[in-house]
């Protein structure tokens, strides 16, 4: 299957390029790689923000600012419920629902739960370029150890591993998609919990992937993260730092994180102020370029 994806297009990856006569598109196409890299940022805000909630209810089942969580001890199982609720700059909806094995404890080494996604969608108001996640992961704790001793000053990092394959992936209502997911979670406490996201997987000739699938254009595209993809609690769980490169028959675009206007690192931004990244595309018939863009 992931073989298949690097196949799924051969030709340019948006339809907007230089014809042979000279004719520069290139500031539209410049909007349709911005596209495709704001989109892999949601997908990634909408990873986090789901297993963050993911994380909480597993420790304690309680309902979250953003959801009513309810549990089933019949069906062995756990739900989370957004019905369009909000959690600081960020609105939800869809289900998420657990399911685990009667007996079993999280916190073990290699202890794995079944986490389906209907309809999830997370987003930052008043963005409308929603993207909605439904399928089967599974999260696997390979490391055991609980979060709550972690950030009561556990020395040891806690890993995390989400993994699921044909997840149903619509941009903007519209556009279907197919996706695979392969990343680790490694917590650690620095002033808070501090989450390092590396990619698990290999597709083709790229390594250390981490997502891969289509875009809302209708071509492949794959995820793999050079520099961790780091989130720190004290920066209200935010991306703060990490690079990854985007894969696809057209071109490559390296995207670095944790930036501020101007394009250096950067710590936790003032109250309204966002974080920026850092694009820099190469690739067919257009010129290379570089953008410094706000996170959408």
């Amino acid at each position: 299957m992931k073989f298949l994806l690097v196949a799924l297009c051969a030709g340019i990856l948006f339809g907007c390029k230089k014809s042979s006569a000279g004719l520069d598109n290139t500031p539209v196409f410049t909007t349709y790689v911005r596209a495709q890299t704001d989109d892999l940022v949601r997908i990634s805000t909408t990873i986090d923000a789901i297993f963050n909630d993911v994380d909480s209810v597993l420790a304690n089942p309680v309902d979250l600012c953003s959801a009513h969580v309810s549990v089933d001890s019949v069906s062995d199982t756990v739900s989370i419920l957004y019905n369009n609720g909000s959690c600081g700059s960020l609105s939800y909806s869809g289900t998420v629902r657990i399911g685990y094995v009667p007996g079993s404890n999280f916190d073990h080494a290699l202890d794995t739960v079944g986490i389906r996604l209907y309809n999830v969608m997370v987003n930052t108001p008043p963005d409308t370029a929603h993207i909605s996640f439904s399928g089967l992961v599974y999260y696997t704790n390979v490391s055991g150890g609980s979060l709550a001793g972690l950030a009561g000053g556990g020395a040891s990092p806690v890993v995390h591993t989400i993994t699921g394959v044909n997840l149903n992936v619509v941009y903007a209502f519209t556009w279907p998609s197919n996706w695979q997911i392969a990343r680790q979670r490694t917590y650690s406490n620095d002033g808070g919990l501090v989450i390092s996201t590396s990619g698990m997987d290999s597709v083709g000739t790229f390594g250390a992937v981490s997502e891969w699938g289509g875009n809302r254009f209708g071509n492949s595209v794959i995820a793999g993260i050079d520099s961790a993809l780091t989130i720190h609690q004290g920066c209200g769980w935010q991306l703060t730092g990490g690079r990854l490169h985007l894969y696809n028959p057209a071109g490559t675009t390296s995207v670095t994180y944790g930036l501020d206007s101007t394009g250096a690192a950067t710590g936790c931004p003032a109250a309204g102020i966002p974080y920026y990244y850092k694009l820099s595309w190469t690739g067919i018939d257009e010129n290379p370029y570089t953008a410094v863009l706000p996170y959408p």
